[in-house]
């Protein structure tokens, strides 16, 4: 399919193109071809015109308000152009200079006035005077196009990548809360049960036709009584008959209205009413899903209440049919309905989507599916089914269908292709599972119909028995071989092309979803000797490839651990103790400790523990006092709602990680981690063969929400470690967009680092739409409470995902520490407050001191974290330089290794966390130790000639 045009007003890298990109790949287009215009209304006409697929057009900005313009061209093409969904962008301005040029080179940025704004204070800060341009993306334009060296843009990091610029500083804004709405539109009306990847938002526009007491009030009562959720109202005053003929259903016509007058407060001055009649544009929330409404309203989507939204199927159209459609649409769900008389306009009145071929209702995929026939339609019928599956059908229809109904059940052995030719003499299988007393025998029914067929009586129940011990292996083993990805040879052996030709009949339909489906209810058996053979023959293939036995005297390791790369916090760790064994003056930034002691309430309460013998075995998920307190305080902080049963307390949150995935992930199975990410070898089934499906970032990731998932976990890890990024709500949504289309990943946020947050507050992904009941939330009390040798954090979750992990630690360690335990309901109210304010403080100045120093080092990048007590600058530009020692660092790891033994300082090497241009530097000890450190750094890289 070729890629949709997408329009937007501006030049390439335009905030507004951003949005196109991102709101596109949300909604599952990954390619669009993004096309600017000079103004709004350029984009409205192209779009009318047919010149352009679709738009994405500024609505609301936090800061700014609403884009009334836009709301104006809304209404003057109304009916040429219609509203598809809603995209909320994130707006981070940025620095952006010519390759080369520093910081301190800059005079000027240049930019829109009201981005000029926005940055005010971060300019006159940094001596920057501030200089008037067209936009944002064309500030970046006339930058590159004049080589201004002494001037930079303020645009987005998208205008970096378009126009070739360097990023010198990021999110300078001086108000974080900078969100723009878009709304996406198309030239056509999305058709019934379309499905929409946007989010959706439905804006009323219209104006009272009398000019009385309470009519405001009446006009949003239509609202509330159908529980519609409103999100914005506005008035603007607009010339009479705006709303005139052909303004939409929304709109009352207001031209001609007998002209009224309305006295000023001092009773003189007379104004003419007419001039100040208003227009009301009203938002009302839609769910965000993808499913859409009947177009009982133009295809405008509303959703009432806080339940799943469904995609309901009736056949049969009469009066009890009409009766269901009329209960589930006032409910707020889509409905689709069939049936062999023609009752499309009593279906458009109702608000239901009429489905006139039954076989394009059964395409919908809709959620539930009513029969709402009379039971004349059975009276005396031969109900045939062909299902592959039979002895489950057999069991239904005698269930539901009347007694008066004679019943068949088939399976013709035989696919399309095999059956093209004709039906005669291929197998079809029959149970006569009921009949009247003096019906004939049915498979006279099918006989005829088929072109006689091999008629073959067997009951339902042999049939499913013998097809589990045939079928099933076929179709299995055409899968397998289509994974190999198998092409004729011209050496083929006739071995080889009949496995080709299995190939290809078990590579079309059925799908996948049907083959599984028929493993579960049929071949269930089957796939219990299928595993067993598939496990043993791994075993052997493994066995035979194992390394050689262990030398004499030494333990054979197992080879998944053998193959597990060592944590390359804990490997420079390790050094870095080695050589202070040995009397060097080491310092150490490469562990994540804070180096302050946690609050004396907890201290006391751990002596307390000891005092008064609490130092016995809790119950198995941590002591019901601790599992309580952690829920009261995620309650109070984050919104987010748990029971103790819904909380496993660990000896730390790295043993809640590995058992989120041993108890929720096969072996085999893929985990997704966007990186840079922390050191994800903990993550892995110890008998698991899949990958670890690494999601490549920028620093900050405004794209994370384009991508595309697959196995069986997301872990996101926010703030991140290494890093230090804070993912604001706009770009969690972008991830919960992508997640709305894998259902079947489940959602590991690693929050940690929550209580280490600077300039804008953490959101828990837990809290997002539709993410509660997918989101397990790892967190603890070793870095915001200081108590990292406690060893103790706590995973909260969905019930049955709290069970299986249980069961993981019941089988490993038991309960954490009970002494921990009772100092951790102590720092459940004593680590935030006061003493999170001060630590957050605290690190702050800590951040911004070695933000300052390595950023003053020449060839050394580094962006300004948001969250917890990391920085991750670029030091790739030291590669390949060689030291007066003759030491030549190549990679992040060389390079640590060689200012761990000249410099005697301890870093992280960046490789380690998938980012091997940087490395990480934790600035979680004293200043004096930090400002010591920093000279070693500058002075070992100093060193280093090109």
């Amino acid at each position: 399919m070729s890629q949709p045009t997408v329009g937007f007003q501006g030049v390439p890298g335009a905030y507004s193109e951003s949005a196109s990109i991102e709101a596109f790949a949300a909604a599952g287009v990954d390619e669009i071809q993004a096309r600017g215009f000079h103004t709004f209304e350029d984009v409205f006409v192209a779009l009318s015109k047919g010149a352009i697929d679709y738009a994405v057009l500024p609505v609301e900005n936090t800061l700014g308000g609403s884009i009334h313009v836009n709301y104006d061209l809304l209404l003057r093409f109304h009916g040429a152009v219609h509203i598809l969904g809603e995209y909320t962008l994130r707006v981070r301005h940025t620095l952006l200079a010519l390759p080369g040029v520093q910081l301190n080179d800059i005079k000027k940025a240049m930019s829109h006035p009201q981005a000029l704004a926005q940055t005010e204070s971060y300019l006159r800060t940094a001596g920057i005077a501030p200089l008037v341009g067209y936009d944002t993306a064309g500030s970046a334009e006339l930058v590159v196009q004049q080589g201004l060296r002494d001037t930079a843009a303020i645009a987005s990091i998208h205008a970096a990548k378009v126009h070739g610029l360097e990023v010198l500083d990021y999110g300078i804004e001086d108000d974080p809360n900078n969100f723009t709405r878009f709304l996406i539109l198309s030239r056509a009306a999305p058709p019934p049960g379309a499905l929409l990847g946007f989010a959706a938002k439905t804006s009323v526009v219209f104006t009272p036709h009398r000019d009385e007491a309470g009519v405001l009030f009446k006009a949003m009562s239509v609202f509330a009584v159908r529980d519609i959720n409103l999100s914005k109202i506005e008035s603007r005053p607009h010339k009479p008959g705006v709303l005139g003929a052909g303004a939409g259903p929304a709109a009352g016509a207001s031209g001609g209205a007998e002209a009224r007058r309305a006295s000023a407060a001092n009773g003189t001055a007379v104004v003419p009413a007419a001039s100040f009649e208003y227009t009301f544009y009203v938002d009302l929330l839609a769910r965000r899903r993808t499913d859409a409404s009947p177009p009982a309203s133009s295809g405008a989507r509303v959703s009432h209440g806080p339940a799943t939204r469904l995609r309901v199927g009736i056949v049969g159209f009469g009066t009890f049919g009409q009766f269901l459609a009329r209960r589930w649409v006032g409910r707020g769900h889509a409905v689709f309905a069939h049936s062999r008389g023609d009752y499309a306009k009593t279906a458009a009145g109702m608000g239901v989507a009429w489905v006139p071929d039954a076989a394009a209702l059964s395409e919908l995929s809709v959620d539930v599916l009513f029969v709402a026939t009379s039971i004349l339609s059975f009276e005396k019928a031969l109900v045939v089914d062909v299902l592959s599956v039979k002895a489950h059908a057999k069991q239904t229809m005698l269930a539901v269908l009347p007694p008066t109904a004679d019943v068949l059940c088939t399976h013709p052995m035989f696919g399309p292709d095999s059956g093209r030719h004709g039906w005669q003499g291929l197998p079809c299988v029959y149970d006569q599972a009921r009949a009247a007393p003096d019906a004939a025998d049915c498979r006279g029914a099918v006989n005829g119909a088929s072109g006689r067929c091999q008629m073959v009586k067997l009951s339902c129940e042999r049939h499913d028995a013998l097809a589990a011990a045939s079928q099933f292996v076929t179709h299995l083993t055409g899968r397998l071989l289509s994974k190999l990805q198998l092409q004729p040879s011209p050496i083929a052996t006739q071995g080889f092309k009949a496995l080709l030709q299995l190939v290809d009949n078990t590579r079309a339909p059925p799908s996948l979803g049907l083959f599984c489906a028929r493993e579960r209810r049929l071949f269930t058996a089957a796939g219990v000797w299928t595993g067993a053979a598939f496990s043993e023959l791994r075993r052997e293939i493994l066995d035979f490839g194992a390394a050689p036995p262990a030398p004499a005297g030494e333990i054979a390791i197992s080879r998944t651990v053998a193959a597990m790369p060592a944590s390359a916090t804990v490997a420079i760790s390790d050094l870095a103790i080695e050589l202070k064994r040995q009397g060097k003056p080491v310092i150490s930034l490469s562990v994540g400790e804070p180096d302050f002691s946690p609050p004396p309430e907890v201290m006391e309460a751990a002596h307390e523990a000891l005092r008064e013998g609490k130092v016995k075995y809790t119950a198995l998920a941590g002591s019901h006092e601790l599992r309580s307190a952690v829920c009261d305080d995620l309650l109070r902080r984050k919104g987010l709602k748990y029971e103790p049963s819904q909380v496993v307390c660990c000896c730390g949150a790295k043993q809640a990680i590995l058992q989120a995935v041993l108890a929720l992930c096969n072996p085999g199975g893929d985990v997704t981690a966007p990186t840079p990410r922390c050191d994800m070898s903990r993550t892995r089934p110890l008998d698991a063969t899949g990958d670890e499906i690494i999601v490549p970032t920028p620093y900050w990731p405004s794209h994370l929400g384009t991508a595309q998932l697959r196995g069986a976990m997301l872990i996101l890890c926010n703030p991140s470690n290494p890093t230090g990024a804070l993912l604001p709500r706009a770009a969690l949504e972008g991830v919960a967009a992508v997640l709305r289309r894998h259902p079947q990943v489940v959602v590991l946020a690693d929050e940690i680092y929550e209580l280490i947050a600077y300039d804008e507050p953490h959101v828990a992904f837990a809290t997002l739409e539709g993410m509660y009941e997918r989101t397990l939330t790892v967190n603890g009390f070793s870095k915001g409470a200081a108590m990292t040798g406690f060893r103790l954090g706590y995973v909260c979750g969905p019930h049955g995902a709290i069970k299986a992990m249980a069961k993981v630690q019941g089988n490993n360690t038991s309960c954490p520490s009970s002494i921990a335990q009772h100092a951790g309901v102590a720092a459940v109210t004593h680590a935030h407050g006061a003493f999170a304010e001060a630590a957050t403080a605290n690190f702050r100045r800590k951040r911004d001191y070695v933000v300052g120093r390595l950023r003053g080092m020449a060839g050394v990048s580094c962006p300004v974290p948001q969250g917890a007590f990391y920085v991750f600058p670029t030091v790739s530009a030291f590669y390949g330089r060689t030291a007066p020692s003759g030491a030549a660092p190549h990679d992040s790891t060389s390079l640590c290794d060689y200012l761990l033994r000249e410099e005697h300082l301890a870093l992280v090497p960046g490789a380690g966390f998938g980012a091997p241009g940087c490395v990480r530097i934790s600035y979680a000890t004293s200043m004096e130790a930090l400002q010591e450190a920093m000279d070693r750094m500058e002075r070992g890289l100093a060193k280093l000639c090109k």
